[in-house]
């Protein structure tokens, strides 16, 4: 893989986009694998045989995850992004399943977890000792970790809190969790899809006469947490993580979320979003309506810097199970509130962490990504100059043809020695 780092920066911020990638990396991967075969490895057009289970924690949750590939294979969880998408077993086409053993986790909330959409005791630190007790109940002794977006985000943090937990750690579509990807994407991004944007601002002001539950929109939940993000601190409960300062230093807590400030204030109408999705926030009408114009958003963006194929399959899942979406973005709002109690700073401070700990770290990231800004991939370098990274002629989503063989190739680099490799060539032949 060629280290270099990405010119340039975007202005494009961080969200959930991964609950696509299922439909759409089948389709890719089916209709391409012949023509890459020689690039990557062999990623198998039948469903895989997985075996699934459910940790349960202390605290009420149920951690969902699921095991394929081969038992004595290489160790790789997978780290899905949003935060709030869940697992898609699309992910694993890009892996060869006969010399991976592959772990997909539903972090707290998404996929098969238990409770869907919980955003009690959900925070960063929560998810990395979830990791932990997935490995352990595994049996792993050490794995390698794969994530995207989010996923990224997590895969650092992560390994920079266990670093003798893991053996390597490729990233794609890196997401530094801060204030100003955030900005990008609720304020700057908008111009890719300013009518999507607008039923977004739309649903998210809702009826403001008849709001209800969602009178309150300083920030102060139902649950007792204070979750705005005008003054807040909320130092993280375990490992050190989620010491970090506002998404919005400026604005008052009590300040009106007025048509003015959901149009020009990320901070405003991500807290909107955040207070009409939670449990009891809106009638069911509202958080139908707020969360399909979310993920209509995300669609448009992505369907911004995609073929016309990725655009079709875009519009196909966009309005499935509205339910379902509404404890997504339920949980992305949550997190992206908090900066997912990391913050760029600490995030990179773990990154840095873990390669002093001999962690090798490798970053992908498409050129027309239309969500997280390509110059993350810079900062990364400058923070870890050891991290082996590459920018490449794609966008977002691994379905996207380049940055799935870059991915494929990186996997197969990172953790499947050469003595292995040597063995499965002879054996391919």
């Amino acid at each position: 893989m060629t280290r270099r780092a990405a010119r340039g920066g975007s202005s494009h911020g961080p969200h959930g986009l991964e609950a696509l990638e299922a439909l759409q990396a089948l389709q890719a991967l089916q209709a391409t694998n012949a023509l890459h075969a020689p690039h990557a490895p062999h990623a198998p057009t039948a469903s895989p045989r997985m075996m699934r289970g459910a940790l349960p924690t202390r605290d009420g949750h149920r951690v969902a995850y699921a095991v394929a590939g081969a038992a004595d294979g290489v160790p790789v969880v997978v780290l899905h992004g949003g935060p709030g998408s869940g697992s898609q077993p699309g992910a694993l086409q890009l892996f060869d399943l006969t010399r991976f053993r592959v772990v997909l986790v539903d972090q707290r909330g998404t996929g098969a977890s238990t409770p869907y959409g919980s955003v009690r005791h959900n925070r960063t630190a929560h998810l990395i000792d979830d990791l932990e007790a997935v490995r352990e109940r595994l049996g792993v002794e050490r794995w390698g970790v794969f994530g995207g977006s989010w996923g990224a985000a997590l895969a650092l943090a992560y390994a920079g809190t266990h670093p003798r937990s893991v053996t390597g750690v490729v990233m794609r579509g890196l997401f530094l969790t801060s204030a100003r990807e955030v900005r990008g994407l609720f304020l700057s991004s908008r111009g890719r899809a300013p009518r999507a944007w607008a039923r977004l601002r739309d649903a998210a002001r809702g009826d403001e006469r008849g709001m209800g539950g969602c009178g309150d929109v300083s920030g102060h939940s139902r649950d007792g947490e204070y979750s705005g993000i005008a003054r807040h601190s909320d130092v993280g409960e375990h490992s050190g993580i989620g010491n970090h300062s506002s998404l919005s230093k400026h604005r008052s807590a009590n300040e009106p979320h007025t048509f003015s400030n959901l149009a020009n204030r990320p901070a405003a109408l991500l807290a909107r979003c955040r207070t009409t999705l939670h449990r009891g926030g809106a009638n069911e009408a509202q958080q139908h309506t707020l969360a399909l114009a979310w993920r209509g958003y995300e669609d448009a963006l992505l369907a911004s810097a995609s073929t016309r194929r990725a655009r079709s399959a875009i519009a196909r899942v966009s309005r499935r199970n509205t339910r379902k979406l509404i404890g997504k973005y339920r949980i992305q709002a949550h997190y992206l509130m908090h900066r997912c109690w990391l913050g760029e700073t600490r995030l990179l401070s773990l990154a840095r962490r873990a390669a002093a700990a001999g962690v090798p770290l490798a970053a992908l990231h498409g050129s027309r990504d239309p969500v997280c800004p390509r110059g993350n991939l810079r900062r990364l370098a400058r923070a870890v100059p050891t991290a082996r990274v590459e920018c490449v002629r794609a966008g977002h989503l691994a379905s996207d043809p380049a940055l799935r063989d870059s991915v494929m190739r990186a996997l197969a680099a990172m953790f499947i020695p050469p003595a292995h490799e040597g063995r499965g060539m002879r054996h391919a032949a």
